[in-house]
Order: structure tokens, then sequence, then C-alpha cells
């Protein structure tokens, strides 16, 4: 591959919904965003914590392994419920 060639990015959306949170603390948003979930909005709904992602990579599956372990390594004990497109 040429080193000058730039790789395409596009943004894809998606939300990620997940259980495990009971309360949206400073603390839990604070930990998203370091998190590197910078790039996502993020909030409750029924009981359900949810991430809506504009991320950006080469190729969808990309975009989605790098939010679901962006949000793995804030620490908090959540669980992947289901992923929907926006």
């Amino acid at each position: 591959m040429n080193p000058a060639a730039k790789v395409v990015q596009e943004t894809y959306e998606f939300t990620l919904i997940y259980t495990g949170v009971e309360d949206f603390t400073d603390e839990f948003v604070n930990a998203m965003y370091e998190a590197g979930c910078d790039d996502a909005l993020i909030g409750m709904r029924d009981g359900f914590f949810f991430a809506d992602f504009g991320r950006s990579a080469p190729t969808f599956r990309e975009a989605l392994i790098s939010a679901i372990e962006d949000i793995e390594r804030s620490g908090q004990p959540l669980q992947l419920v289901r992923v929907e497109p926006i």
C-alpha cells in the first residue's frame, strides 16, 4: 500500500443500548468521555443506558467495535443489550 494513500473514513451512526447503570452520575458521564465516547450522545431511557454514536472509521464494523471497546474501557458495569441503526 502506498504510504501516501489516505484511508477513506465515513461517519457511521448507530446506538448501543446497555443495562447495568442505575444512576446517571457526573462520575459515570466523565468515565464515558474519558474512555473515548466524546463522539456520542449518552442518556437513559426506560431503565436502559444508550449511546448514540457518530463514529468515523473505514468500515461500519471498525466503528462499531471501537465504540464497544471504548465503553468497556470506561470500567462501568454495563452489559450490551443491542445495537440499533439511527
